[in-house]
């Protein structure tokens, strides 16, 4: 009686200390890791693993996950959000009681992925991440990273709506001027209706190339601005 209320304790207790869905249903095998992070199972089914995306400053996340998942079973939970345009699950990948994604996240290999719909799993998750944010440099904007995530800090020099987005030239140490594209409701609820030009900005989003960089914000979640001017 004791062990089982020792075990129940226990069991609460990390489910305070990682609010990420908990793994449900039977357990896999992961046959393949293809190079783009796809895991193909046991039962054929293709997934991705949700919360996370490639560091572009690590060589590879899918080596990393052969590494962490070589010879040992997974359990998944679901994410809340729909497959890929290529028909892939976005789901949490369990191994044991340790979430996947934080192992990839204290490695080095992925960060928090942005436009993660469940906030405070991504809010845990982004808290793994190490700090201070790394200075952000040319090199990071080169086209070999283009999809990987970029974790941008710079002052907005100038904000232009554009249909459904608003473009912001940003002054980035070490990587000079910068774009990003975040949607118009998005902005609204950041600003609050009042002037940003001068101010700091922290956002994260995915590289892309629109005849420059642009670094593409999907989610309110995924900006913020600093204090004061």
């Amino acid at each position: 009686m004791i062990r089982m209320a020792l075990c129940l304790i226990l069991l609460a207790t990390s489910a305070l200390a990682n609010p990420c869905p908990p793994p449900e249903g039977p357990e896999h095998r992961i046959l393949r890791v293809d190079p783009d992070g796809t895991l193909v199972l046991d039962d054929r089914r293709e997934i991705l693993i949700a919360g996370v995306a490639q560091n572009s400053r690590h060589s590879s996340m899918a080596d990393e996950v052969r590494g962490l998942t070589e010879g040992r079973t997974i359990r998944l939970a679901p994410s809340g959000m729909r497959p890929d345009r290529w028909g892939r699950s976005i789901l949490h990948v369990w191994q044991g009681e340790t979430l996947l994604a934080e192992r990839l996240i204290r490695s080095g290999a992925a960060l928090r992925a942005p436009g993660f719909g469940d906030e405070a799993c991504a809010r845990h998750l982004e808290a793994l991440e190490p700090a201070p944010w790394p200075k952000l440099t040319r090199a990071d904007l080169a086209s070999e990273n283009l999809g990987s995530v970029l974790r941008v800090e710079g002052k907005v020099m100038e904000a232009r709506a554009s249909g459904s987005r608003v473009y912001l030239k940003l002054d980035v140490s070490g990587a000079g001027r910068l774009t990003a594209s975040l949607r118009d409701e998005d902005y609204k609820a950041l600003s609050g209706g009042a002037e940003i030009t001068g101010r700091v900005m922290r956002l994260r989003g995915n590289l892309e190339w629109w005849s420059e960089p642009v670094v593409v914000v999907a989610a309110a979640l995924d900006a913020a601005l600093g204090e004061g001017p």
